[in-house]
């Protein structure tokens, strides 16, 4: 009993992460720790100690304080922490499918993610779709966990039906080896004349490459300029012109190489979040979140912290890559 009431301890560090820059899903995570927990004591006959009672008291302060900010219908709590919830699973089911390498951190952030989902219960919210997509997170978060203890990749996708390797080809269909041709050329057809069979075109011979002459210069392009009448013998003409190119080998702009994330340093050498990498996307979110919070504030009269609210969220803007 005592290690499943520590385990709604971790609502509570989920609320002290958020209340910052997400103050309604703060309280949406210590109001579900009231419950359950309270619930739990209640369930088993136990009673509350009086350093427990010292602990849901402050939990119990910290609710009536958001709830004085924002004056909030328990509708419009439950559309925002959808919304949270399914810009939560959107993020990670992204980076799931383009991050170099799966690590706890994933995992982590993955079983963060269901526990987003699981708050949904306290406001009749928890649908069919939603109980799916909170298994599906712990089952992500399971199994990179298990995949990393064996020394493997984790598979990306759903772990009961990965996605294939980049460059695999895919898996035929009903143990079936797919069609050499298309499948309206799968077999020769009868002459009905003749009675001959005759073989289908092979699609997968390739063709012979053809020769397409380039495109000639642009009018002008390469020709040296006149010669002055009265120059002097020592006159070169300019350089011809190049269309806006100014000398080297190749523009600058042609020489584009495959930029590198490192996932274990998200800054460039200015010191800014690069571009492409988890944290700049999160950052990203955090700040729009923010700007909703700030839009919400000047609705409802709170001057003060709509601008704190947009200061924050410019803070945040301010450290990613141009």
């Amino acid at each position: 009993m005592e290690k499943k009431l520590a385990s709604f301890k971790v609502f509570l560090k989920m609320a002290k992460d958020l209340e910052g820059t997400e103050p309604v899903i703060a309280l949406c995570c210590r109001m579900y720790y009231l419950e359950k927990y309270l619930g739990l004591k209640k369930q088993a006959n136990l009673q509350i100690s009086p350093e427990e009672n010292a602990e849901l008291t402050k939990v119990l302060d910290a609710v009536s304080e958001t709830k004085k900010i924002y004056p909030m219908s328990k509708e419009e709590i439950k559309d925002m922490l959808e919304d949270f919830c399914g810009k939560s699973f959107v993020r990670m089911d992204k980076e799931d499918h383009t991050v170099p390498k799966l690590t706890k951190e994933h995992a982590s952030r993955f079983n963060t993610t269901a526990h987003f989902i699981e708050l949904l219960s306290i406001y009749d919210g928890m649908t069919p779709k939603w109980e799916e997509k909170m298994k599906y997170c712990k089952l992500k978060a399971s199994s990179i966990l298990k995949c990393l203890k064996q020394g493997v990749d984790p598979p990306r996708g759903n772990p009961n039906n990965p996605d294939p390797p980049p460059g695999a080809e895919p898996k035929p269909e009903d143990g079936k080896a797919p069609p050499d041709y298309p499948p309206s050329f799968q077999s020769p057809a009868q002459n009905p004349s003749t009675g001959q069979f005759v073989s289908p075109p092979n699609f997968n011979q390739p063709s012979a490459p053809r020769f397409i002459e380039p495109p000639g210069p642009p009018a002008g392009y390469g020709l040296q300029p006149p010669r002055p009448a009265n120059a002097p013998q020592s006159y070169l003409p300019g350089p011809s012109p190049q269309l806006g190119y100014t000398g080297g080998s190749q523009p600058a702009s042609a020489v584009v190489g495959k930029r590198k994330i490192d996932p274990k340093n998200p800054y460039n050498e200015m010191g800014k979040i690069v571009r492409q990498h988890p944290k700049y996307f999160d950052v990203v979110d955090k700040a729009q979140k923010l700007l909703e919070h700030a839009m919400t504030d000047l609705n409802s009269k709170g001057l003060a912290r709509a601008v704190k609210n947009l200061e924050d969220a410019y803070k945040l803007l301010d450290q990613l890559e141009n």
